[in-house]
């Protein structure tokens, strides 16, 4: 298994998920597997018993919290207990196991550190007060604890115990802040290629914008003095064109800033894929037109039998209406067929083109916002963003999309979320 995918198995998709439950999950995954290393180590050493019981249990409430975090929406709850639950377990393993004689200050150390990163505002305020407090708490019994209670079994013992717990201490460290290196350099690589896009999105948008208002414009103030009557239909035509351009811009655009500020609502409704298609066929066929595709064929499949599929009809006619209008634009003859199947509660749709294709290198690339490819000098009007728009209502739909295209031999888009179905 390629690293990437051991760690997408073990901590989900970090794109996809909020940085703050992810670097809980990190922690609780880790701990668990160091605490179980410290219990198998006592148990060998023949330590007090008490310490391998707090070990242990602490292991197990870890890895519990891990699967909470995992695969529950849960997160307030998890670190309310991580950090509750944690300061206790340590203080009480700190008492039975040597007090400031034993290791286990380094844990209460780096415990504060992970206060400082899961919590934010007045409850940091109080939990780094609770966490000092614990510390002065930690001191008065240090100070006035018996002697015997800092006795270790042996001097090789405690040698034993403290270099290791440190070392595994370290390790943890190191791990999580190599994380937070990490997920920083990331981020900062992101912040610069999102103010790229944007300059690039305005750089783009001042042109996708003023093409068709110019012609809007200009159409406008030749209408009115031309006399032929074809030819003010030719205007009106172009002047049309160029309103639904503008409009079908303003709207991928809104839609976009939608998702970005998590304003996207789904309507989920009955539906058959028939009624969906009826509903898109009259908005593809004038693309068709708009695009001078008319002599491409288009292909509307449907296998579901015609099942009553709950979902948002309308999200999902706007992501065909995406991907078909894309096939359209970069297929100059021959077909676009558009399948629909429904596997149990998994509805696919396949949209198939004969067109240019895209590039091997321009793949990875392919849901990018903002970028448009120079296929073949086949520089195609569009703001780059509907393959993008696609790629977010998917997401959104919980569900996920491929594409797979041969250089001049076409592309295939395909797109599968779950539904439910009526009859259950």
């Amino acid at each position: 298994m390629k690293p990437n995918k051991f760690i997408n198995f073990f901590f989900g998709d970090k794109e996809k998920m909020d940085s703050e439950r992810y670097f809980i999950m990190i922690t609780c995954l880790t701990a668990t597997l160091f605490l179980i290393i410290l219990s198998i180590v006592h148990l060998i050493n023949g330590f007090r018993i008490q310490p391998f019981i707090m070990s242990s249990s602490s292991s197990v409430i870890m890895m519990a919290l891990y699967f909470i975090l995992r695969y529950t929406s849960y997160l307030f709850w998890p670190k309310l207990i991580l950090t509750t639950i944690g300061i206790a377990f340590l203080d009480i393993t700190w008492y039975v196991k040597y007090l400031s004689n034993g290791p286990v200050l380094f844990f209460v150390f780096a415990f504060g550190a992970l206060v400082l990163w899961v919590w934010h505002g007045r409850a940091l305020v109080v939990l780094l007060s609770i966490y000092f407090l614990n510390i002065v708490f930690l001191f008065f019994i240090d100070y006035t604890a018996a002697s015997s209670l800092f006795d270790y079994p042996s001097p090789d013992k405690r040698m034993w115990d403290i270099y290791l717990s440190f070392f595994l201490y370290s390790a943890l460290l190191i791990f999580l802040l190599y994380i937070i290196k990490r997920d920083f350099i990331a981020q900062k690589e992101k912040a610069i290629r999102s103010d790229q896009l944007k300059t690039a999105f305005l750089s783009n948008m001042s042109h996708e914008i003023r093409t068709p208002m110019n012609a809007i414009v200009g159409f406008s103030s030749l209408i009115e003095d031309e006399k032929d009557q074809n030819t003010r239909a030719q205007y009106v035509d172009i002047i049309q064109n160029s309103s639904d351009n503008l409009l079908k811009l303003i709207n991928d655009i809104i839609e976009l800033s939608k998702i970005e500020t998590a304003d996207f609502q789904l309507n989920y409704e009955a539906f058959t894929i028939d009624q969906l298609y009826i509903a898109l066929k009259p908005i593809i066929l004038n693309e068709q037109k708009k695009h001078k595709r008319s002599n491409i064929e288009l292909i509307f499949n449907d296998s579901t039998t015609n099942k009553t599929i709950i979902s948002d009809p309308r999200r999902i006619q706007q992501l065909l209406i995406n991907l078909i209008v894309n096939a359209l634009k970069f297929t100059e003859k021959g077909s676009v067929i558009i399948d629909a199947k429904l596997n149990n509660n998994l509805l696919q749709f396949t949209v198939t083109d004969t067109g240019i294709g895209i590039k091997p290198e321009d793949l990875p690339k392919i849901f990018d916002r903002f970028v448009k490819f120079d296929h073949h000098g086949s520089n195609k009007e569009g703001s780059g963003i509907g393959l993008t728009l696609v790629q977010h209502i998917v997401e959104v739909l919980k569900g996920e999309i491929t594409v797979e295209s041969k250089e001049n031999s076409g592309s295939t888009f395909i797109v599968s979320f779950p539904v439910s179905n009526d009859s259950h």
